[in-house]
């Protein structure tokens, strides 16, 4: 699997990070530890594989270039967000691939870095529709409600990119 890890996004929480690192790096993370460094550690010992550790803040990394999703989110996380996040972090992906599939001068580092980029907007896209969706919907809100945004905010997204 982790041949082509380039390729890869892996999608944990904080506690599954944990668990992920400690198995993978062999050793336990200190909690009081860089974040962004350990992320970043971790990734770079999965072949560049790329990580969005989900938290207050999305943090993106492949090992080589890292960004963080501060995009507002809502005070409460429902369970599935994740499941969403990654469906449409696969969608990202595949849009970001097909675009560059265009370009004849495409290679893995390019591609690489298109999908760090796509999983930072699949972020920015779940983490927007579930403001409005908590805006709207409140305390109550749940999985069903976000996804009736998610076609608003990638709409709203591809009317100011145009």
């Amino acid at each position: 699997m982790l041949n082509q890890a380039g390729m890869v996004v892996l999608t944990p929480n904080k506690v599954e990070f944990e668990k992920l690192y400690t198995s993978v790096m062999q050793v336990e993370r200190k909690l009081d530890g860089d974040l962004k460094a350990d992320v970043e550690s971790l990734c770079r010992k999965l072949n560049n594989a790329v990580i969005i550790r989900k938290g207050r803040s999305d943090f993106i990394s492949n090992g080589i270039i890292s960004l963080e999703c501060v995009e507002m989110g809502a005070p409460k996380r429902s369970g599935g967000i994740g499941d969403v996040l990654a469906g449409v972090t696969a969608t990202c992906v595949a849009w970001a691939q097909m675009k560059s599939s265009l370009s004849p001068k495409q290679d893995f580092k390019e591609s690489q870095k298109n999908i760090v980029y796509a999983a930072h907007c699949a972020c920015s896209i779940v983490r927007k529709a579930w403001e409005i969706t908590f805006s709207d919907c409140g305390r109550g809100s749940c999985v069903p409600d976000l996804l009736d945004k998610l076609r608003s905010v990638i709409n709203s997204i591809e009317a100011a990119a145009c």
